[in-house]
Order: structure tokens, then sequence, then C-alpha cells
């Protein structure tokens, strides 16, 4: 049976710590007056209604935002794959996709290309995005059964995300006319440049 948008759980991941941008939470950090998670929920909302977030600070100002936030079970901030199996619990669909907290561009169609390609291949496949150049590892599309093997790879000592990917058989969904919508903010200068893309693109 093909999956559609109803049996797809968002979880955004705001859970880092911000080292590059002087430890500020990137999910809050304000771009025109509006913090970056914002931008991200107004383009997913109309893709699915299912959405989580992933936040170990300020989680009043994401809980503000009328959705679930789920801190990381595990101490010590270890990475985006913490931060997914944390959430494992509150999913309550077949399909789950995550999403980085610092891509506020991110594509109109992201969920349905990217089910398009999941629809197309094995169920027991990851699906990842691919903008042409290089694989962006937090874009994920995977069905639920996958927490039991990312549970087993985190239980290694594992903690990157692209190593869990390459230990999958996956899928790349291509987006390759799309790059700069995965443009993310790692540094003050990314912020800087995406101010300028949204002002030129009217978009705040």
């Amino acid at each position: 049976m093909l999956k559609t948008e109803h049996d797809v759980t968002v979880l955004i991941l705001a859970g880092g710590l911000g080292r590059r941008v002087n430890n500020q939470n990137k999910g809050l950090l304000l771009v025109h007056g509006k913090p970056l998670i914002e931008y991200i929920i107004d383009k997913i909302k109309h893709q699915t209604k299912n959405i989580i977030i992933n936040a170990n600070q300020n989680t009043a100002a994401y809980e503000a935002l009328g959705y679930p936030v789920i801190a990381d079970k595990y101490p010590d901030h270890q990475g985006p794959l913490a931060g997914i199996l944390s959430c494992e619990h509150a999913v309550t669909t077949e399909l789950v996709l995550t999403i980085p907290c610092d891509t506020p561009l991110l594509p109109e169609d992201l969920l349905d290309k990217m089910l398009q390609t999941y629809n197309s291949h094995s169920p027991e496949q990851l699906c990842v995005v691919h903008d042409g150049e290089r694989i962006q590892n937090l874009f994920l599309l995977f069905h639920r059964t996958k927490f039991a093997h990312l549970a087993e790879f985190f239980t290694n000592n594992r903690r990157k995300v692209a190593d869990w990917i390459q230990s999958q058989v996956y899928n790349r969904c291509d987006f390759s006319n799309q790059k700069t919508n995965f443009l993310n903010i790692n540094t003050e200068e990314n912020l800087v440049a995406l101010q300028k893309v949204l002002k030129s693109n009217n978009k705040c």
C-alpha cells in the first residue's frame, strides 16, 4: 500500500548546542524577527499535521509553537541520532521524516517528493535527500521499524548519521534542482546570507 502524508511524523531536530553560532539555540535564532524553526513549521505543516520537536534547551519557547517537545533521553548531547531515538515513543505513524531546525528554505514539496521515492522502492530502505552534490544526512524518511536497528547502532557507540545511512540500503531523493533550499545555518555568516536570500525572495 502506498504511503501518504498521513502516514508520516516529522521530527524537527533542535537539540544541538549551536557551538558555531556562539552557543545559541539555532532553532530560535531570529531572522527578520522570526525564529528559524517557525520558517520550517510554516513549510511542513501544510504537508503533514504530525510534527514533533526534539529540543534540550528553551523548551518553553518550543512548546509555545503548539507541538510536542521531547528532550534527549541520553546525557551529554550525543548528537542527532540521540534525538531521533528519544522521540521513538511519541511516533504513532508508520513513517518518520527527520528535518534539522536550521534549514528554513526547505522545499514546499519536500515530503511529497520523498514519499514518491519511498513508495517506488522496498519499504525496508531509507530515503535520503541528495541535493545534486551531496547527501543531506539529516533529511531522512524511514519506516518506524528502523528504530530497532538505529538503537543497536547507537548502543555500539556509533553516533554519526552518515555512518548509519551507509550501514543501510538507501535510496536518494533527487533535489538537484533545489540545492539552495537546503542552505543550513552553521555560522553567523550563514545567518547573514540567509537574511539576504529571504529579503531578495520577499519571504519575510
